[in-house]
């Protein structure tokens, strides 16, 4: 019977479609006719080794920079195991689907750790005079857990007043919308409400909090994911990468292009990781900031948000590229849980709404970091001319995306400026060229992906001799 490993070699050979099991070289080595102390560990390894040590490192990456906001509450919905099934699954493929997007797409992560983190600040400060004001401990970790969702307002259940009284709707024109069911106040502002710094500062101001919540930073970190043996497995893997990739270097031994690609994720998750430095883990029930009686609730929430800015609270990345390319966006429900995917935005009174740049600042860097690093194998071994010319011209145009975009915009505007071009035409060519360049750097991106799995089928003989890193601590 097929052992898992040779499935697994066979079905990555099959998938470059110029491996065959007859290329396949099975190592061998001798073992001690006698009792020994010690066995030093073989000089040579194999594709496996190559590709678990890889995947490993990328698993380990992954799970330390995963720092999710708090999710939905199920505030006692969905009784029994059938419920618990339910939310545990939820909370699962969650983790997973940003475990894929934090693979798949770093660089997205850089751009939005920078995001929040310069979001946090632009409150901090305000916050900060508050807490000094009350007499209470605030940290920048403390806002940084506002923005994702860690604090909520409560509506009462105390007292016989109806929590949930009927209004009456209508449309902008004043007319009235017949409903097929009784509408509430609760259909217009969830409970538990979701706010975030900014939503303190207006409630504090407004008096409506007396004083800013007494909670430590222990208390905070104490409610944190973060695990430090995982976050030492990490750093330990990261490092055991790059002196594995430096030795071999040194002494003019192939790397295979898996490792550099590796290498280069790894870069931008301890960025993302310094990025979130003060960020709590994955903590997944909220703090009640203050508990309001119905009415007072009703009336409170509005004041929370200007009404000009038509609930554009914050943006899904989804949102922020629809943005860039013209389109528009209604925004979500305000109060309920910070989306994963929010990145920050800035307004004004006329509801016009633009990507923060930040994010864009954040994804360029982490563009041009983790394409850089793929120019590192450009004098690699190929299977073919055309397999080395389309690594060369889709690292080097990963590289140079945020400075290409930049020269097509500035090409843009000297366009628009000489030929009077009217507003129309010049949102069609802005959409147009914003497309196409975000096409390209996705077949740039997967022309880098299917050149990483083929070529891990094709190294030199020398790519398969050891070094002293294989006696490091490391799983692979």
């Amino acid at each position: 019977m097929m052992s898992f490993h040779h499935f697994i070699l066979l079905a990555l050979a099959a998938a470059t479609k110029a491996s065959s099991i007859e290329s396949t070289f099975k190592s061998t080595c001798t073992i001690p006719n006698k009792t020994t102390h010690f066995v030093s560990s073989p000089d040579t390894r194999g594709t496996l080794d190559i590709l678990w040590s890889c995947l490993f490192t990328i698993i380990a990456c992954t799970l330390t920079i995963q720092h999710l906001n708090v999710p939905e509450q199920r505030e006692g919905r969905d009784p029994g195991w059938r419920g618990d099934l339910k939310w545990s699954l939820r909370d699962t493929l969650r983790s997973l689907k940003w475990m894929l997007i934090t693979v798949l797409a770093p660089e997205i992560l850089v751009g939005k750790g920078m995001g929040d983190l310069h979001h946090a600040k632009l409150s901090h400060t305000k916050l900060a005079n508050f807490a000094r004001d009350d007499g209470v401990p605030w940290s920048m970790t403390h806002t940084l857990f506002a923005d994702m969702g860690g604090f909520v307002i409560r509506r009462s259940r105390e007292g016989n007043a109806d929590i949930n009284p009927k209004i009456a709707v209508t449309n902008p024109n004043g007319e009235a919308v017949v409903a097929t069911e009784p509408v509430t106040i609760q259909h217009l502002h969830p409970d538990p409400y979701h706010v975030m710094a900014e939503d303190i500062i207006i409630l504090r101001t407004l008096g409506t909090l007396s004083k800013l919540p007494y909670i430590t930073m222990e208390e905070i970190n104490d409610k944190s994911k973060a695990n430090l043996f995982i976050k030492t497995i990490a750093v330990t893997q990261i490092l055991w990468m790059i002196v594995q990739i430096l030795v071999r270097t040194t002494r003019k031994l192939a790397t295979s292009q898996l490792e550099i690609s590796v290498l280069a994720f790894s870069v931008c998750a301890v960025i993302i990781y310094f990025l979130y430095w003060q960020k709590p883990k994955n903590i997944m029930a909220p703090y009640t900031l203050i508990l309001l009686h119905a009415g007072t609730f009703d009336s409170t929430i509005p004041l929370l948000w200007p009404k000009e800015i038509q609930e554009m609270r914050y943006l899904p990345l989804h949102a922020t590229l629809a943005l860039s390319f013209g389109f528009s966006w209604k925004g979500v429900k305000l109060g309920q849980p910070i989306p994963n995917d929010r990145s920050a935005a800035e307004y004004d009174l006329t509801a016009q709404v633009t990507p923060h740049d930040s994010f864009a600042v954040g994804f360029f860097f982490g563009c041009a970091i983790f394409g850089g690093i793929h120019i590192a194998a450009w004098n690699f071994h190929f299977p073919t001319k055309a397999d080395l010319i389309l690594w060369r011209v889709a690292s080097i145009f990963c590289t140079g995306f945020p400075f290409t975009s930049l020269l097509v915009l500035f090409a843009h505007e000297v366009f628009a400026d000489r030929f009077h071009t009217s507003d129309e035409t010049d949102e069609n060519l802005s959409k147009g060229y914003k497309m196409a360049l975000t096409l390209l750097y996705c077949l740039g991106r997967l022309i880098l992906l299917v050149e990483i799995l083929r070529t891990l089928f094709f190294l030199p003989p020398n790519a398969f001799m050891a070094t002293f890193a294989s006696n490091i601590p490391h799983v692979s």
